[in-house]
């Protein structure tokens, strides 16, 4: 596990590489939908994404491929290999200091020839509407818009019982997934945001 890596070349996920990389996922995602519900304090979507990205590396995603910039971690993406013998890329991250350095584009291709490897040659992707460089990388590298959405969240106040006081708390309901008609749910929720899904077909 204390095996070095080359800079500037994709290698699979190590053990050390998992604080580093939860700091990346921790500011990496501002775009996502969680930082844009009122109802998560910014402390709370940040730990979503240092869980996710400590789960895929334990073993959630089929493969975490990182790459090294000034000797340390500084980007990552996770693979999946779905039922359906289709790709899928979970997370994409990379540190500020690393960006517009081409380690984006070198995580895009790593991943298409893992997935190659495998026998695979369709990939799929889902990024954010107001995301434009993530959506800009993946067509840089043959992705295609194959559907665009929207999505909610629907909170409603419940009602726990601690030592015999109530107490109301908000719980995150559902989160839907629907069409551009579904602005019409809007007095339901307190968030939505589009998502667009890229596939690259090879």
């Amino acid at each position: 596990m204390s095996r070095s890596r080359r800079p500037e070349s994709p290698d699979s996920c190590k053990e050390s590489d998992l604080e580093p990389l939860q700091e990346i996922a921790s500011n990496a995602y501002r775009d996502s939908r969680f930082y844009y519900d009122s109802n998560f304090s910014r402390e709370e979507a940040s730990s979503l994404y240092r869980h996710w990205i400590e789960k895929s590396c334990q073993g959630y995603a089929d493969a975490v491929f990182v790459i090294d910039h000034d000797n340390r971690p500084s980007a990552f993406i996770t693979c999946h290999i779905e039922p359906d013998a289709k790709g899928r890329i979970g997370l994409v991250g990379v540190s500020p200091d690393a960006r517009s350095t081409g380690l984006g584009i070198s995580l895009i291709r790593t991943a298409q020839n893992y997935f190659y490897d495998k026998g695979i040659h369709e990939i799929n992707v889902v990024t954010q509407g107001r995301n434009i460089a993530a959506q800009r990388l993946y067509q840089l590298n043959g992705f295609k818009t194959s559907s665009v959405t929207l999505w909610f969240h629907r909170w409603k106040e419940i009602k726990n019982k601690t030592n015999g006081n109530a107490k109301w708390t908000w719980q995150l309901t559902l989160a839907i997934r629907a069409g551009p008609q579904a602005s019409r749910l809007r007095v339901l929720v307190t968030e939505s945001i589009e998502i667009y899904d890229f596939v690259f077909c090879d």
